[in-house]
C-alpha cells in the first residue's frame, strides 16, 4: 500500500533522500520487532544502525525513533517486566544513544560548512507556520488542496485512515498500552512536524514522505485489532475482496498521478524548454564550444538544472540577477563565454540586446550567442 503513494513512486528512484530514509526506518522497525520476540542483542544494534542511517539522510525521519525511545523509557520506569514489550534495561539503550552521535556530528558539520561557504539556500532549521503571512498560509493551503493532497495517497485512503484513527481513539481503552501510545504520540508528532515546517510545503511536497510511517502505524494497529474479530467466512471473503479492489484502485490512481508528474504539470518546463539541451552536444562541437567553456544559461531559476543537461559549467538565474546588464558583465568577467537561451520569448528584452548580437547557432528551441569580446562600458 505504501507504494501506491505517487510521492513514493516518483521520488523513490530519483535523487532526493526522503524515500531511502523512510525505507531505513522500516528496516529499523523490522529489527526492533524481531528483537521484541527473540531478545537477541545484535538486533538492537542493527535497528539502531538503520535508524541512524535514516536520520543522517533526513532528520525529519526521526519521528518514530523518538516515539520508540519515549515508549522504551516509559516501560523501564512505569511497567512491570511481564507487561513490557521491549524489556529494555539501561544498557540496552547504548546502541540508540550511540546512533545519535554521528547524526548530531553530521548536522553540526553541515551547518558549519554552509556558514563558511554561504550556503544560504540549504536551510537547516524550522520554517514554522506562525512565522508566515496570511497570504502565504492561504497560498500553501490552496496548493495542498489542488495538487499535493492527491499526491501523498489517494484522498479516499487518507480519509479512511483518518476514520480508522478516530475509531481507534474512541476505542483507546481496549487497545494494548503500546498501541495506545503510538496511536496518540505518532499523530501528535505528525501534526508538530507539519506545523514546524509548514512554510516549505508549497513546492517541497517530499517533506511529507517520512510522515508516512505514522499512517503505517495506524494501519498496523487497526489490522491487529481487526484480526481479533471473529467474523463469518463469507464476511471475511467480502472484506478481502473489497480490500483488494480498493488496493487496485489506489494502484491505478498512483499510476495516473505519476504519469502526470513525468509528462504533465511537473515537467512542463522540461518538455517545452529544457529537453533539447540533453542532445545539444553535437551542435556545441560543431560550433566550437568546448566542454570547459563556461556558459550563462537562462531562463533557469534552479541551481544547475540546465547546466547539468548540457554538461557545462557556468551560471543560471540562481544567485545571478540576469534581468540586469551588469550581472552579465560580471559573469563574463568570471569567465562566461557563451549565452544559452532556452526560451525565445525573452530575446525581445532590452537588457539582452548587448549580449545577443553575435548568434552562434540554434538547435530546436535553443539559441546560443557568443559573449567573447564583450566588455563593460566605462564612463
Amino acid at each position: 500500500l505504501i507504494f501506491t503513494s505517487p510521492m513514493v513512486v516518483f521520488y523513490g528512484p530519483n535523487f532526493l533522500p526522503d524515500v531511502p530514509a523512510l525505507s531505513f526506518v522500516f528496516i529499523a522497525w523490522y529489527f526492533i520487532a524481531r528483537y521484541s520476540k527473540s531478545r537477541k542483542g545484535i538486533l538492537r544494534w542493527l535497528s539502531a544502525l538503520f535508524f541512524c542511517l535514516s536520520m543522517l539522510l533526513k532528520i525529519t525521519s526521526a519521528i518514530s525513533f523518538i516515539a520508540l525511545g519515549g515508549w522504551a523509557i516509559f516501560e523501564l520506569i512505569f511497567m512491570r517486566d511481564d507487561q513490557q514489550i521491549f524489556k529494555f534495561k539501561l544498557k540496552h539503550f547504548l546502541p540508540f544513544l550511540l546512533a545519535v552521535v554521528p547524526v548530531i556530528a553530521w548536522y553540526v558539520y553541515a551547518d558549519y560548512y554552509n556558514s563558511i561557504n554561504k550556503g544560504h539556500f540549504s536551510h537547516h532549521g524550522i520554517w514554522p507556520i506562525w512565522n508566515m503571512t496570511k497570504e502565504d498560509f492561504l497560498r500553501i493551503i490552496d496548493i495542498q488542496d489542488k495538487i499535493f493532497f492527491k499526491q501523498l495517497f489517494l484522498p479516499y485512503l487518507q480519509y479512511f485512515t483518518l476514520l480508522i484513527w478516530t475509531y481507534l481513539v474512541i476505542k483507546i481503552k481496549r487497545l494494548h498500552p503500546v498501541s495506545r501510545y503510538f496511536v496518540l504520540v505518532l499523530p501528535a508528532g505528525f501534526l508538530a512536524q507539519v506545523l514546524l515546517w509548514f512554510h516549505i510545503l508549497d513546492y517541497h511536497d517530499y517533506y511529507l514522505i517520512n510522515l508516512i510511517v505514522v499512517l503505517v502505524a495506524i494501519w498496523a494497529v487497526f489490522l491487529a485489532e481487526a484480526k481479533k474479530i471473529k467474523a463469518k467466512t463469507y464476511v471475511r471473503f467480502i472484506s478481502y475482496g473489497l480490500a483488494i479492489g480498493f488496493f487496485l484502485w489506489n494502484v491505478h490512481m498512483c499510476d495516473k498521478h505519476v504519469q502526470l508528474r513525468y509528462v504533465g504539470w511537473m515537467n512542463e518546463t522540461f518538455h517545452k524548454n529544457y529537453k533539447a539541451l540533453i542532445d545539444i552536444e553535437p551542435s556545441f562541437q560543431k560550433w566550437g564550444i568546448k566542454e570547459d567553456d563556461k556558459v550563462i544559461s537562462i531562463p533557469d531559476v534552479s541551481i544547475n538544472t540546465t547546466l547539468y543537461y548540457m554538461n557545462r559549467k557556468g551560471y543560471s538565474d540562481f544567485g545571478s540577477d540576469f534581468s540586469k546588464p551588469e550581472t552579465f558583465y560580471w559573469r563574463i568577467e568570471n569567465g562566461a563565454k557563451y549565452l544559452v537561451v532556452n526560451d525565445s520569448s525573452i530575446l525581445s528584452q532590452d537588457y539582452l540586446k548587448p549580449f545577443i548580437e553575435k548568434q552562434v547557432g540554434t538547435y530546436e528551441n535553443i539559441a546560443v550567442f557568443d559573449l567573447r569580446g564583450i566588455v563593460r562600458e566605462k564612463y
